[in-house]
């Protein structure tokens, strides 16, 4: 089966070769696939190689979903926790802080646009802003994070925080046990990926949440019954 249809692009389509113009598109079908859910056997996870049994799949599935609901709670912990010591600091930075803030999303928003083939001229014009409104935007949320940043050094410094060899050196070999790799390996492969500043950043969040935990008072509350939702 096939079928032919046109769209107009609008006058203010980013892309120049096709704003305001109309383009004919043919679309085929050259067959239908229907889906068949395998059964769930020992075999079957062997023989993709997702394990050793199917009881073991499943417990690494009910592991690693574990994890994630754990690291997602961390997440809106940390958050919550922040926010609370950020409102009940006085911070207060010069105006170059903010503008070279602003500078830096700017040219992060540059370079991402530009490897997928656009410009930032395009993205402007597709969402209808100019740069003045883009900043304007963009100081609001470059703000907080200077905020946030600051105090957290903060409490970095207070506390003495600072993070020596052996802390990174640990984790490496922790990520590297839980990928059955040697240390060496692992180290070779988040700095290949660049991977080492933020494998330092999430260790230094991880130690100052803890800190922040111990200082603050959390209530565990359970899943509303689907009756109250």
């Amino acid at each position: 089966d096939s079928v032919d249809t046109d769209i107009t692009y609008p006058d203010d389509y980013p892309d120049p070769d096709y704003a305001g113009k109309t383009v004919r598109f043919s679309l085929f079908v050259n067959h239908v696939l229907t889906p068949k859910r395998p059964e769930a056997t020992d075999a079957w996870v062997v023989q993709n190689k997702l394990g050793e049994s199917l009881e073991a799949l499943r417990q690494y599935l009910r592991a690693g979903l574990e994890a994630e609901a754990n690291q997602t709670a961390d997440e809106e912990v940390r958050s919550q926790l922040i926010s609370q010591v950020v409102d009940r600091s006085k911070v207060e930075f010069p105006p170059e802080m903010l503008e070279q803030e602003i500078n830096d999303q700017i040219a992060s928003l540059t370079k991402d646009l530009e490897a997928r083939g656009r410009t930032l001229d395009q993205y402007l014009a597709s969402i209808r802003k100019s740069l003045t409104e883009l900043r304007e935007e963009m100081a609001m949320v470059a703000r907080r994070r200077l905020t946030n940043g600051l105090v957290l050094s903060r409490i970095v410094q207070t506390e003495n925080m600072y993070l020596t060899k052996k802390d990174i050196d640990d984790e490496i070999a922790a990520m590297a046990a839980r990928r059955n790799i040697k240390p060496g390996e692992m180290r070779r492969r988040l700095r290949e990926q660049n991977q080492m500043e933020a494998l330092e950043d999430a260790l230094l969040d991880r130690r100052i949440l803890d800190f922040l935990k111990t200082k603050a008072e959390i209530t565990e509350v359970g899943a509303k019954p689907e009756s109250e939702k």
